[in-house]
């Protein structure tokens, strides 16, 4: 779907949304702190780089709450075993693909479009999908 940017006054546009937006274009891994029910709200999840939550309302999902932007899986991989031993056990790389969060078979079917995606397959042991 697209859709059109409300009009934002000058004086309160930030330059952020550009550089949240250049991020959303092409492959990024993200780590993956918390999948709940409901928000994720703690004052060390805030403290760290680039976070974000999601949520497909439409659907009554999970919400979905990471940290990070990597063009690369090993830099994310870092971050996600740092996270685990500050205490985020269930921190996990997870690939975005034009702004979209991509599920297990997703990898596997872009993973050789994507060769980064090959690293995220091997380490989480997940199939590619059928062809």
């Amino acid at each position: 779907p697209t859709y059109d940017d409300p009009k934002v006054p000058a004086a309160l546009a930030d330059d952020m949304v550009e550089a949240y937006r250049a991020l959303q274009d092409g492959l990024i891994f993200r780590i993956e702190v918390a999948e709940q029910a409901q928000r994720y709200d703690d004052d060390a999840y805030r403290s760290l780089p680039a976070p974000t939550m999601q949520s497909d309302a439409v659907e009554g999902g999970p919400y979905r709450s990471g940290v990070g932007a990597y063009t690369t899986y090993p830099a994310a991989a870092q971050l996600a075993e740092q996270l685990r031993a500050r205490g985020f056990d269930d921190a996990r790389v997870v690939a975005y693909l034009n702004g979209v969060r991509l599920n297990d078979e997703e990898v596997g079917t872009f993973a050789d479009e994507y060769p980064e995606l090959a690293a995220l397959l091997a380490a989480d042991d997940v199939e590619p999908a059928a062809e």
